[in-house]
């Protein structure tokens, strides 16, 4: 293995002024402002904002499934009203008003 012989020292400078920014093109590319670990950090929060955006989207359609039985399913209207308000106690009967709640509508 032969080495390779050592620059004159007329370049010696410049050789290490090259190293030099080099190296800092180095840090800048991997530290600095847009560089790999900011790229890095805003890949994870953009998986992390995707993750929450698809829960909100499951959450929506949760939401609307029940709209759609809150608008036409009487035996889910009448369990919410159970549960959620304590308004019909276990073993009482419900009985609905056509009448009135046509009435209520106008």
């Amino acid at each position: 293995m032969t080495l390779l012989p050592s620059p004159p020292s007329k370049y010696k400078g410049w050789l290490a002024l090259g190293a030099v920014l080099l190296l800092s093109f180095a840090a800048l590319t991997l530290f600095g402002e847009g560089g790999l670990t900011e790229l890095l950090h805003t890949r994870r929060e953009q998986r992390a904002l995707e993750g929450r955006i698809l829960e909100q989207q499951e959450r929506n359609q949760a939401l609307r499934r029940k709209i759609e039985r809150l608008q036409s399913d009487d035996a889910f209207i009448e369990r919410q009203a159970r549960v959620k308000l304590g308004l019909v106690k276990p073993g009482e009967l419900v009985y609905r008003d056509p009448v009135a709640a046509s009435a209520s509508d106008r």
